[in-house]
């Protein structure tokens, strides 16, 4: 049986839409992602779990994909394999005892805040219903606003994974748009899995990271080696 990691995507069930010109024009709509991540596999099965969102759209269409790569027992090579499933997906009630939106912290790479203008920001998020990445309302996704310019936000919950066998915690990412340089400040807003209709804002919450964005960065020594060593003091003939 094949051990390994499986690059799971998990969506809601696909909405029959009709064309607005034609209505006798019908057609599957795009569903929503509810996880997206890599999961174990063990013993030839996956295995993990999830929160179905609230806002999810229910019906039985919902899709499980998988790409799976990893050895069988005894086997000397590698395999991968890929595959879906169509499934049910039905409404249920909320778990209880979360009221608050995500932990979410944001950092770049070098661990500075004075950065180049494409500099990638890393963020990271936690929730113990998950992070609501399904796409359906835009300001329920991972929104990164630039500056507190609030007309010209970038959804960014495309780029979200969850961490290897975790369903709360995962990781999403920004590429800096060449900002000019001097300072600026980034807003990143999210979700959890229970934000739906008048109660959504009590399961949203933001961080924010103020930064110097300069052509090349201050550049700091960290650690100094005395090579060659041992030396010796020059003499003078």
């Amino acid at each position: 049986a094949l051990e390994g990691v499986a690059d799971l995507v998990i969506e809601d069930s696909a909405p029959l839409d009709q064309a607005l010109d034609d209505p006798d024009v019908r057609y599957w709509y795009k569903a929503g992602p509810m996880f997206r991540g890599d999961v174990v596999v063990s013993g030839g099965l996956l295995q993990g779990r999830f929160v179905v969102p609230i806002e999810a759209k229910g019906g039985a269409r919902g899709r499980v994909r998988a790409y799976v790569q990893g050895r069988a027992a005894g086997e000397a090579y590698d395999t991968d394999g890929v595959g879906s499933v169509f499934t049910q997906v039905s409404p249920g009630p909320p778990v209880t005892g979360d009221d608050e939106g995500p932990r979410i912290t944001l950092s770049f790479a070098s661990g500075s805040t004075t950065v180049r203008p494409d500099a990638v920001l890393r963020v990271d998020l936690q929730d113990p219903s998950g992070i609501l990445i399904t796409g359906h309302t835009l300001q329920n996704g991972i929104v990164v606003t630039l500056d507190e310019n609030t007309t010209a936000r970038v959804d960014i919950t495309p780029s979200f994974r969850y961490q290897n066998g975790s369903h709360t915690t995962g990781t999403a990412s920004w590429k800096l748009p060449n900002l000019a340089p001097g300072p600026h400040s980034i807003r990143v807003s999210a979700a959890d899995n229970l934000a739906a209709g008048l109660t959504a804002a009590a399961h949203r919450s933001s961080a924010t990271i103020s930064i110097v964005v300069a052509e090349s960065p201050p550049l700091h020594i960290v650690n100094a080696y005395l090579f060659p060593n041992p030396t010796e003091s020059g003499r003078s003939s």
